[in-house]
């Protein structure tokens, strides 16, 4: 069970278990970031050792890699030899198998990837799919317990704002947001019944 109410980052301790669970070489859980078009890691796993300092990682953008290929396809994705995969983004010279699961919100929306890389050929089976699939949707879960808090708190900010302007800018924000990945959200339109128009 993922128990992380009310952590700010809920990522690392899920992190811990997919480890326990799948025996993986190397892996990361990654969440989009705010403009749907990277990824950045949250917490990783490189040569069987959790990663603590991740100040250095850098975005990924959703449009390379196996990772990206997954969030633009919002499907899982195995492979037993990376070096078959045309879109394959080489970031262990160990990696031979990798798995990576889409973690989608509520409205189906991907918010992140979990992402599973071993120095085996053929190392995930379709057991080990389905089980992480499983993981993924617990996971995204605990996720969306942590955005319920930040929801809050960003809908509270909300009545702190001065202006027509502030206040609509901050509510299209939010809803890009909770809706996740593939969504844009350009305006807020206002309806004027009196007069019948927008």
């Amino acid at each position: 069970i993922i128990d992380v109410i009310g952590a700010e980052n809920p990522l690392p301790a899920i992190w811990s278990p997919a480890v326990s669970l799948f025996a993986a070489n190397h892996g990361a859980i990654s969440r989009l970031t705010e403009d749907g078009q990277n990824l950045q890691f949250q917490a990783r796993w490189a040569d069987g050792n959790l990663v603590t300092d991740l100040s250095n990682e850098q975005l990924q953008s959703i449009h390379t890699g196996i990772i990206g290929h997954v969030v633009r396809n919002a499907e899982p994705f195995r492979t037993g030899n990376v070096t078959g995969v045309e879109f394959y983004e080489n970031r262990f010279s160990s990696t031979i198998s990798e798995m990576a699961i889409p973690l989608k919100n509520a409205f189906d929306g991907v918010v992140g990837v979990l992402n599973l890389e071993s120095d085996y050929p053929d190392f995930f089976t379709d057991e080990h799919k389905k089980l992480c699939v499983s993981f993924a949707n617990a996971a995204s879960a605990a996720i969306q317990q942590a955005d319920l808090i930040e929801n809050t708190r960003s809908l509270h900010a909300l009545t702190e704002w001065h202006n027509l302007k502030e206040l609509l800018d901050g509510m299209l924000k939010n809803v890009v947001r909770m809706l996740g990945a593939n969504t844009t959200a350009a305006s807020v339109n206002l309806y004027d019944i009196e007069n019948d128009n927008f």
